[in-house]
């Protein structure tokens, strides 16, 4: 039987947690935008005026993107750390 091996040092090893650490990042911020949906879009029936409306929804957008640069980030500081 042969067993298995996986040589670290090689640049395929390196290009797969590369790979993977971005698509987990990819699947994190698409749960994110997803997630934040209906509380991002602010369509609550408590009688708020539409100008207040359109600037709580851009403030909320603000936060989505902000998270989803942190995660961006932190993800590619990962990828390019190769730990």
């Amino acid at each position: 039987m042969i067993p298995l091996s996986v040589d670290p040092a090689s640049q395929n090893y390196a290009a797969g947690q590369v790979v993977g650490t971005l698509a987990v990042a990819a699947l994190a911020v698409t749960f994110l935008w997803r997630a934040t949906k209906p509380w991002r879009s602010a369509a609550d029936k408590s009688g708020i005026a539409p100008a207040e409306r359109r600037r709580l929804q851009g403030k909320r957008n603000q936060v989505v993107v902000l998270a989803t640069v942190v995660i961006t980030v932190f993800a590619a500081m990962k990828a390019a750390s190769g730990r």
